[in-house]
């Protein structure tokens, strides 16, 4: 007996078999081919992380919540396994604007998506972490100057009633420089609805470096600080996108810019 042609059966058996053929029928595999592009596209957006992605990733959960009643909205889970993961954030130190770098050997990218709630976390491997922590300038004294929000340089821990204790960005004497960390662990993951990074176990060294760029090759940067925490995590939710840093249980050897411990 053909299974799609019965010669003998029920009604109900020939409702069954006309939604066994509806399955498989060109439209059908036509609209999940949608669904899967859909998916693939969602993902692709969020695998390199910059401000107007978060953005944008904000305002499509927030839509998708407002558009679905918690009646009518199905729970599911949607995964992406990635290589060679590299994303770029960026946030401010007031008026400095820093960077941090996250790269990743593989990572799971994975969506929640629950009656009340759509979360997205990227579950790194092998990661390594560039963080800027502040832009500075070297004078020819050897002090050190940090640029204030009128544009012009203030001597570190000076009167700024004092005239001697501004300088000009003009000044062709001054040397850009960089405090950086760098983190290395085994594994973190990374929070996309908060914006937030946790790793266990996790190697944290301190930098201080020439340029205001964001350096990845530090073989001729000056070791200030190294050590291991048990927990680190940061988060970009703070006022006007501040770094929120922290490292927990943090045993650390600290360095003078000759390579001296402090």
């Amino acid at each position: 007996m053909n299974e799609f042609t019965p010669q003998n059966s029920s009604k109900k058996d020939k409702k069954n078999d006309y939604r066994r053929i509806s399955l498989f029928s060109p439209l059908f595999i036509f609209l999940i081919g949608m669904c899967a592009c859909g998916v693939i596209f969602v993902f692709w957006r969020l695998s390199s992380v910059n401000p107007s992605d978060i953005a944008e990733y904000h305002q499509l959960v927030a839509d998708a919540e407002l558009s679905h009643s918690t009646a009518d909205a199905s729970p599911y889970k949607a995964r992406q396994e990635r290589k060679g993961v590299c994303k770029d954030l960026i946030f401010h130190k007031g008026p400095q604007r820093l960077q941090i770098r996250i790269d990743a050997a593989a990572a799971q990218l994975v969506l929640d998506h629950q009656e009340i709630h759509t979360s997205i976390v990227e579950h790194m491997q092998k990661v390594k972490c560039y963080m800027q922590e502040e832009l500075y300038y070297l004078l020819p004294d050897g002090s050190e100057a940090l640029l204030q929000p009128n544009g012009k340089l203030l001597v570190r821990q000076s009167d700024p009633l004092d005239p001697q204790s501004w300088y000009s960005l003009e000044d062709p004497r001054i040397q850009p420089m960089q405090i950086m960390r760098f983190l290395e662990a085994e594994e973190a993951e990374y929070y996309y609805k908060s914006d937030r990074f946790v790793a266990d176990s996790v190697k944290v060294t301190r930098y201080a470096a020439s340029g205001h760029e964001l350096m990845q090759d530090l073989t001729q940067a000056k070791i200030l600080m190294k050590g291991f925490a048990q927990k680190v995590e940061f988060s970009l939710q703070g006022p006007q996108t501040e770094l929120q840093f922290q490292a927990h249980h943090l045993k650390a050897t600290f360095f003078d810019l000759e390579g001296l411990n402090l």
